[in-house]
């Protein structure tokens, strides 16, 4: 049996929707230069604290939050919010890819010819 143009629309859409929510909710990991233990101390990779959606919907560009040094606090703010306005809007399109999709698979499904039963 092969299968249906519509469902694999639909599956393909509803995997195109679940990526888009992990682009939309993943915190993201930057590499920064500036130390939070002092000006020439190690530097290295740093967990955004701020959400793609947070950074896109509310422009958010924050640094973490607690006492740090300045550079370091600029830099991750930055350095994250950079990160996450590009998957914030690789999910909306994702979203748009997946309603376009979803919408197409449903209406060839409710135009798909049906076998009679007799």
């Amino acid at each position: 049996m092969k299968p249906r143009l519509w469902a694999v629309l639909v599956v393909l859409g509803f995997g195109l929707l679940m990526a888009a929510c992990v682009l939309m909710l993943n915190n993201i990991t930057v590499d920064i230069l500036a130390s939070d233990y002092d000006t020439h101390g190690p530097a290295g990779a740093v967990q955004c604290s701020i959400a793609p959606w947070d950074a896109g919907a509310n422009h958010n560009d924050n640094g973490p939050g607690g006492e740090h040094h300045a550079a370091y606090y600029t830099e991750v703010g930055s350095k994250c919010y950079a990160a996450n306005i590009f998957s914030f809007w690789a999910a909306i399109g994702s979203l748009g890819l997946a309603a376009a999709m979803m919408i197409a698979g449903v209406a060839l499904g409710i135009r798909a010819p049906r076998a009679r039963t007799t």
